[in-house]
């Protein structure tokens, strides 16, 4: 298509060099017939970005749908594997298998780490940014600075390690729990 628009204007230039830079009626009917090309190829390539966004908003959508599946495929794998951990429980069996598959329920001691007060964790445990708003700011005469976000975090590595080297401890907000998990072969 751009070829045939080189090919009309450089015959549209062809024609006024010959007619010595008079617009005849000729070159006026030439460059009639370009300019309703490039209409045309103006709205085609329109038409052409309409269904690109459309395409777009299509793809989110199954994106979306594709990330709620997989969340839901996620959950059930975590459901079958605890419902199997269960029954081999249930059986008193730590291993079962036959040629196709094996089973082995893994108990790892004080493994996980469960937070149960957030308040009473030690503050050398603790990571906190502090929450100041633009508003804040601006009333404090920092204009044009934005807010900084909010964060509270624990080092969870760090505090699972303090309660394994500290049996006897007294509150600390946390406690840890053996952590059960099943192996596929």
């Amino acid at each position: 298509m751009n070829y045939l628009l080189t090919q009309r204007e450089s015959e549209i230039e062809e024609m006024l060099n010959e007619s010595n830079g008079e617009i005849t009626p000729e070159i006026e009917a030439k460059i009639s017939e370009l300019d309703e090309s490039k209409t045309a190829i103006c709205i085609r390539l329109a038409n052409i970005l309409d269904e690109n966004s459309m395409n777009q908003i299509a793809l989110k959508n199954k994106i979306e749908k594709l990330n709620k599946m997989l969340k839901i495929c996620k959950q059930a794998e975590i459901n079958t594997r605890q419902r199997i951990i269960d029954f081999m429980n249930e059986v008193g069996q730590k291993k079962i298998g036959n040629d196709a598959v094996k089973l082995t329920v893994v108990t790892t001691k004080n493994n996980r780490l469960i937070v149960d007060d957030s308040l009473a964790i030690p503050k050398e445990y603790k990571h906190h940014t502090v929450v100041i708003s633009d508003k804040d700011y601006e009333a404090l005469g920092f204009y044009g600075v934005t807010a900084e976000k909010h964060t509270f975090s624990i080092d969870k590595n760090g505090l699972k390690q303090f309660l394994k080297e500290n049996d006897e401890i007294g509150d600390v907000g946390a406690h840890l729990e053996d952590s059960v998990s099943l192996r596929i072969k």
